[in-house]
């Protein structure tokens, strides 16, 4: 999907960011300003389903989708328990 364009949390993120490969963690973070404690937190309450290699997690596009939905939905005041 080259061109792809993904409104994230007040920015736009483009599909060349990927470029078919996985983030770790801190560059997933950093995507969207968030601590790695908040991105490790959210994959604990599996709202966020990295992929597992070995013993560390890499992020695709699917989760890039789910913490922009995170995101927003926190933007409206709904608890975790709610979003989950």
């Amino acid at each position: 999907m080259a061109g792809f364009l993904q409104w994230n949390h007040g920015m736009i993120i483009s599909n060349s960011i990927f470029g078919g490969s996985l983030l770790k963690i801190g560059e997933f973070a950093n995507l969207f300003d968030v601590k790695k404690e908040t991105v490790r937190f959210y994959t604990d309450k599996n709202l966020l389903t990295p992929v597992k290699i070995g013993s560390f997690y890499d992020y695709d596009r699917n989760c890039v989708v789910d913490m922009n939905k995170i995101l927003e939905l926190k933007d409206m005041d709904f608890n975790l328990e709610e979003i989950s």
